[in-house]
C-alpha cells in the first residue's frame, strides 16, 4: 500500500472511473448522455482534489485499486475548494441538477453522527482485478489508520451487492435514505 500524490491523479481517475461506472449514486448526480464518462470524471476529480487536500488517498500495491478519505476535523473552505466546486457543477453535474444534488447532501449530512470521522468517499478496484481480494486489503488498511487516529469511519453506499463486503468488516448500516434509489449510511467503530 502506498500513500497517493499528485502524480497519481491519472492513475487514480482510472481506477476510480473504471470502478464507478454503474454506480447508482454517481450516475444520479452526474449529467447523463454522450459525455456521462467525461462527467464522473470531473467528479472524481473533485474528490480526488478535496482528499489530497482534506484527508489522504491510498493505492494498492499493484496499482489496481485505492481509496479516498476526507478527515471532518481537517475540512474547510477555500478559495480553491470553491473553485472546484463550482466546475464540479458546470462540468459534471449541470446547473439544473444543483438543488437535487444539494438537498441530497444535506440529508445526508444530517444524518452523521456527532463528532469527528473519517470519511470514505471512494474505494474502488479496476473492474478485472475484483474478487482478489485488493478491495479488503485497501479496507482493512484504511481501518488501521482510523483506528490509530482514534475515530470512527461513516461512508454510504447506493449498491446493495456491496453491503456484504462492508458487513463482513463489522460495518453497521445506521440509516436508509431514499431518493430515486437507496443509500445505505454505514459506520465502523
Amino acid at each position: 500500500m502506498r500513500q497517493a500524490f499528485k502524480e497519481d491523479k491519472a492513475l487514480v481517475l482510472d481506477i476510480l472511473c473504471q470502478s464507478f461506472d454503474d454506480n447508482i449514486s454517481v450516475n444520479y448526480v452526474i449529467k447523463g448522455g454522450a459525455s456521462r464518462l467525461r462527467h464522473i470524471k470531473v467528479l472524481m476529480e473533485y474528490s480526488f482534489d478535496m482528499c489530497l487536500a482534506f484527508g489522504e488517498v491510498w493505492i494498492s500495491d499493484d496499482n489496481s485499486g485505492c481509496y479516498l478519505i476526507k478527515y471532518s476535523n481537517k475540512e474547510r473552505s477555500t478559495l480553491q475548494t470553491t473553485l472546484w466546486e463550482l466546475r464540479l457543477v458546470f462540468s459534471s453535474f449541470g446547473v439544473g441538477k444543483v438543488k437535487a444534488v444539494l438537498d441530497r447532501q444535506g440529508k445526508i449530512k444530517s444524518n452523521y453522527p456527532q463528532g469527528d470521522h473519517v470519511y470514505l468517499w471512494y474505494i474502488g478496484v479496476l473492474p478485472n482485478n475484483q474478487g482478489n481480494g485488493i478491495g479488503h486489503e485497501l479496507l482493512q488498511h484504511l481501518l488501521t489508520r482510523a483506528k490509530d487516529h482514534g475515530l470512527p469511519v461513516l461512508l454510504e453506499t447506493s449498491m446493495q451487492n456491496n453491503l456484504p463486503f462492508y458487513k463482513k468488516s463489522d460495518f453497521t448500516v445506521y440509516e436508509e435514505l431514499e431518493f430515486d434509489h437507496t443509500l445505505y449510511m454505514l459506520k465502523h467503530d
